[in-house]
């Protein structure tokens, strides 16, 4: 099924979600995580049966107070929990939340960790209704050189790009390796599938020289 991650606050007993990204998955047949896309008003921050399954694996673990990343895989048999992480999300999820709905997840800490019930609603607009991010992998393994990034106004809907890889670095794609990434995109849309193919677009003008 598709696979989901969820930042979230859980305190007093009581989980409330602020952050769902939905991944995006390539590099097959390996399950590598090349991007991430965050829906301001997804209706899965409000699902009941979501939101009992994240509580309940809170409890069961016995969890204090904090913010977590959960992982989420829906089945035939509803959503199944991977891992839960006493932590944030990576790969720039809390950012692309913050981009797309207003909510700074650093504030959600503060409340939390103060003993407040923490708001999860923004005050303001995010940057677009639909965040996300892409990651670029090279065509082989190899060692990475320069990068080249879009700029604004050359991709439609982007936001921000980033170079991750060093000249001189080893960039390995599995089975040799995982993560082997070179740079990103983040682009900003008015639905999920703009938001993709605004994603690709801009991961497509990206360049690196490389040796084997």
């Amino acid at each position: 099924g598709s696979e989901i991650s969820v930042d979230g606050a859980f305190s007093g007993g009581e989980y409330q979600p602020f952050c769902i990204a939905h991944k995006r998955v390539g590099l097959e047949p390996y399950f590598e995580e090349i991007g991430h896309v965050v829906v301001a008003e997804d209706p899965l921050l409000a699902d009941a049966e979501l939101i009992k399954v994240l509580t309940e694996a809170h409890r069961l673990l016995g969890l204090g107070s904090g913010l977590t990343h959960t992982e989420v895989m829906f089945t035939s048999r509803g959503p199944a929990i991977i891992e839960v992480n006493a932590r944030l999300g990576g790969d720039l999820i809390p950012y692309l939340g913050l981009l797309a709905t207003g909510v700074d997840p650093g504030r959600v800490a503060v409340d939390v960790a103060v003993g407040e019930w923490p708001a999860v609603r923004a005050d303001g607009p995010g940057r677009a209704p639909v965040v996300g991010i892409r990651f670029a992998y090279p065509p082989q393994d190899c060692v990475a050189g320069e990068v080249t990034l879009p700029g604004p106004g050359q991709a439609p809907g982007l936001l921000e790009a980033g170079t991750i890889a060093a000249p001189g670095e080893r960039l390995l794609l599995p089975p040799s390796g995982y993560v082997g990434r070179h740079a990103y995109v983040i682009c900003g849309a008015a639905d999920v599938a703009a938001c993709d193919t605004r994603l690709d677009e801009a991961i497509g003008q990206v360049g690196l020289r490389c040796e084997p």
